[in-house]
């Protein structure tokens, strides 16, 4: 789940790697409704992160709205996100803000697997980059050692993706008012990419869904939700891949690249890799007795490792990019169908 992914602050903080989901809200922008209507306007964002790039959300949903609306954004993500730079960025933003939209932001630490609002409250909640964490976790993080163990795991997880995307949405749905709107952003299969084959050598406690799985999960909860909009896929190259194609290519820039790309990955991974080293997740019967030193040079070591790898051949090569699909659901009681 989300709150057990490492978003401290700290040497492998998401804060200061978040570029790519910026990159993800630039191309979901689009599929943000017509609020012009509403007047007292309330919001959720699901997962919004330690760093600002809620902000993003903030301002594509305020420039949909009326200039004398009333609203209310509610912040959330799990209890480990890194909620004092959350208040310490909202603070900023009060001081900054010029808009004459009058509003409060409000931080949600829970966990988006529960109900979150109270019911029939929200008019637009929106989550990036985050429902496509799992709610039960696998026991163990090893990679299965044969390409048949690896398809069954692979498929266990798709199935487990699919079942909990639909119980995400059917919580939304007693959230939302009827007729509100979620838009969401879920990461998906690509063909080729270092992303994609770094991910692939672990078993992380997230699933990527492709076109079959989402109208299968939009399916099932067609009676509470409708697209608004045809759903879409989009590919966003890593930005640290972007500068190194405009780099010369020496060695010093692929060192660049290779060591930003593991700290995006440690900060994407580390709050998986210490619980593993912890015995949280079922590994051992016995507590680990690490102490914080040794847990942060077994993650140097991670991330070395990772580095080492991203320079060799062929995945310094290799794109990094993601791909993800872009959905904007409607809340509506009776719905009978799931166009796609």
């Amino acid at each position: 789940m989300r709150d057990t992914v490492a978003m401290d602050s700290g040497s492998f903080s998401y804060s200061q790697h978040s570029e790519m989901q910026r990159l993800v809200h630039i191309n979901v922008r689009p599929l943000f409704p017509d609020l012009r209507c509403i007047k007292n306007l309330t919001a959720v964002d699901y997962g919004c992160g330690p760093g600002d790039n809620w902000v993003c959300s903030k301002d594509a949903l305020l420039s949909n709205t009326d200039v004398d609306v009333n609203y209310e954004l509610y912040l959330n993500d799990g209890v480990r996100n890194n909620w004092t730079a959350v208040a310490e960025t909202i603070r900023e933003v009060g001081l900054a803000e010029k808009d004459e939209r009058k509003g409060h932001i409000f931080m949600l630490p829970r966990n988006f697997y529960d109900q979150c609002m109270p019911a029939a409250s929200v008019d637009i909640c929106v989550a990036w980059t985050s429902f496509h964490y799992l709610e039960n976790k696998p026991a163990y993080l090893q990679l299965p050692t044969t390409p048949g163990l690896r398809a069954e795991w692979n498929a266990e997880i798709r199935s487990q993706g699919r079942a909990d995307l639909a119980k995400l949405l059917r919580i939304r749905a007693v959230e939302t008012k009827l007729g509100g709107c979620f838009l969401c952003a879920i990461p998906t299969s690509i063909e080729q990419g270092s992303t994609k084959v770094h991910y692939s050598a672990f078993s992380f406690p997230i699933a990527e869904l492709d076109r079959d799985d989402i109208r299968q999960v939009l399916e099932d909860v067609r009676d509470q939700w409708s697209p608004a909009r045809p759903w879409h896929s989009f590919t966003v190259e890593h930005p640290a891949w972007t500068s190194l194609q405009k780099s010369g290519r020496t060695e010093p820039d692929y060192d660049r690249y290779a060591e930003f790309m593991a700290g995006f990955f440690m900060a994407i991974i580390s709050g998986m890799l210490l619980s593993a080293v912890r015995c949280a997740d079922g590994m051992g019967t016995a507590p680990a007795r690490a102490t914080s030193i040794e847990e942060e040079t077994f993650l140097h070591q991670f991330k070395a490792r990772f580095k080492a790898a991203m320079l060799s051949e062929p995945l310094k090569r290799i794109p990094a990019k993601g791909s993800w699909w872009a959905i904007s659901l409607e809340r509506k009681a009776g719905s009978t169908h799931c166009e796609v």
